[in-house]
């Protein structure tokens, strides 16, 4: 089976994460794999080359570049590819428009946010266009629903993939990097939490600095926390560090950029937190809690299928300061040994029920219905 992957880029997004995840699992399947990217961001290249899968660079500067669509309908129809499986929404009407160009392969399209509808194009385009599409593959069921509620003709026709994680064993090195990082970040015998997320609305970094400035004296003086993450929108975050430097939580918050090694932030942080406004399935939440970390994240998408209050972190309602502000404040009150419990009980769950073999076992069952299906 030949498979064209199409995504924007490789930066350091969810999307992109869960991309170098899939190809990894499928390294050994005797699938013949490829990746076209339009935007030369290439934080996952490692991960893309590793796993065996070649290399596109479409030419052109972004998916309204016409030379984008042209240059895909020309790959599409100059290679026997048996399946194009985008990823993202723009990269999905590019595969669709280019296939319809190009005389096929079927497209698999990937829904990964309950943000359809957010722009006044997005739902009319995915109307007339979702009959192109052999499946779509949603990795919430919130984000499955959403769509079918707002595009109709995806009735039925949506397989609902959750995100995987593998797993790695530290090394010593590993440990050694995880120390120094903490001893540079954290305070002494203080609390390091962390958020790792795109600076942007949905993330919601104001909401956060609100929620900390709401916790009593001798909590807020136990705690740091780090924003790991590419700043998305520059306009909040000045707006999010000139909130952070007022009197109460200075030297309290810490923006800090995307890195390739985020395991080490998780291995580093006593917790995650994650107070987005909406999302589908979080891979931040995932991989905090697969390597071992009690989660403070608000109640959107799935997200309640992986946190469970008191068991495995917290969970909020979203964009409720003084919910977010109780919920830190109990992760900051809790014993060493009972976080200790949470993050445990959190690895085992994730390990157990959302492992990169899972992700493509699923993936490829979607992938050989289409091609049943197609006559492939």
């Amino acid at each position: 089976m030949k498979v064209l992957h199409l995504v924007d880029s490789l930066a350091s997004g969810g999307a992109q994460r869960q991309l170098a995840t899939l190809l990894s699992a499928l390294a050994d399947s005797g699938l013949d794999l490829s990746v076209a990217i339009y935007h030369p961001l290439y934080h996952f290249r490692p991960e893309v080359e590793d796993s065996g899968a070649r290399l596109i660079e479409l030419r052109g500067r972004g998916g309204r570049d016409p030379r984008v669509l042209a240059g895909l309908a020309r790959l599409l129809s100059r290679t026997d590819y048996d399946l194009v499986h985008s990823w993202l929404r723009t990269p999905g009407i590019l595969a669709r428009m280019a296939a319809m160009v190009a005389g096929g392969p079927p497209v698999v399209v990937s829904e990964r946010n309950t943000d359809l509808g957010a722009s006044w194009w997005s739902v009319p385009i995915e109307r007339v266009l979702a009959r192109r599409a052999a499946a779509m593959i949603a990795n919430a069921d919130a984000v499955a629903e959403h769509v079918e509620r707002l595009v109709p003709a995806w009735s039925g026709r949506i397989d609902v993939v959750h995100n995987g994680v593998s797993e790695r064993a530290p090394s010593e090195e590993d440990a050694d990097a995880v120390a120094a990082f903490r001893r540079h970040h954290a305070q002494e015998r203080g609390m390091l939490l962390g958020v790792v997320a795109r600076v942007q609305k949905q993330k919601a970094p104001l909401l956060l600095l609100k929620a900390l400035a709401g916790l009593e004296d001798d909590l807020l003086s136990r705690v740091r926390v780090i924003w790991v993450g590419e700043e998305i929108d520059t306009s909040l975050a000045a707006d999010t560090r000139r909130a952070a430097n007022t009197h109460r939580l200075a030297g309290r918050f810490e923006f800090l950029p995307s890195t390739r090694d985020v395991s080490q932030v998780y291995a580093a942080i006593d917790a995650l937190v994650l107070p987005s406004l909406w999302e589908g399935f979080p891979n931040v939440v995932l991989e905090a809690m697969a390597n071992g970390r009690p989660v403070v994240a608000t109640d959107v998408g799935d997200t309640r299928k992986l946190v469970r209050s008191g068991v495995t972190g917290w969970l909020v309602p979203p964009g409720d300061v003084a919910a977010l502000s109780r919920a830190l404040g109990d992760l900051l009150s809790s014993s060493p040994r009972a976080r200790m419990q949470m993050g445990e009980e959190a690895r085992r769950f994730v390990v157990s029920e959302y492992s990169a073999a899972r992700l493509a076992e699923r993936t490829m069952e979607v992938y050989r219905r289409v091609l049943d299906k197609s006559g492939g």
